[in-house]
């Protein structure tokens, strides 16, 4: 987490009411170290530190993935900001102006704690809704990645986890 507060320093954010805590099942949260009135921040992100659909349609290949997809907006948004992030950690030559390693870094290697990532423990949630919603999202996700892996010829070097894990 060091490494993500100088980074943020370095491009001029303001740190000074920032903790970032450790919680249980490998999940990171961010607090004010002190007191804040109401209308005060905890901290503020500049836009051009913000991956956006945007930032992803630097990259004319995914700026093309709306024609694949049958989805709502902000489904493809999602789908765009997932590939450039897969894209950005990988390739050195994705970034843009801004260097996101040091963010890539915190992104958590399991997430097992999140029901879309059981495969055994499901079991315990047949019968549930929730059962029925993470069934549901990880066919959503295949199919995703299926047309990924079809249409764009770099996206074939990642494996379904590596694309669940960054959408999640």
């Amino acid at each position: 987490m060091e490494k993500l507060l100088i980074w943020l320093n370095n491009h001029n954010v303001n740190t000074n009411n920032l903790k970032i805590i450790n919680q249980k099942n490998n999940e990171r949260g961010v607090v004010s170290s002190q007191n804040i009135k109401q209308g005060e921040y905890v901290f503020l992100i500049p836009k051009h530190l913000i991956i956006t659909n945007r930032t992803a349609d630097m990259i004319p290949e995914i700026k093309e993935l709306n024609r694949y997809f049958r989805k709502t907006p902000t489904e493809i948004n999602i789908i765009k900001i997932t590939v450039f992030m897969l894209y950005a950690e990988a390739y050195e030559d994705v970034m843009t102006d801004v260097d996101w390693s040091p963010y890539f870094d915190t992104i958590p290697e399991t997430l097992d704690h999140i029901p879309t990532f059981w495969e055994d423990d499901l079991k315990y949630l047949k019968g549930s809704y929730l059962f029925k919603r993470v069934i549901e999202r990880n066919k959503l996700m295949k199919e995703e990645f299926k047309i990924l892996r079809k249409n764009l010829e770099d996206f074939k070097e990642f494996s379904f986890y590596e694309y669940q894990r960054m959408r999640s």
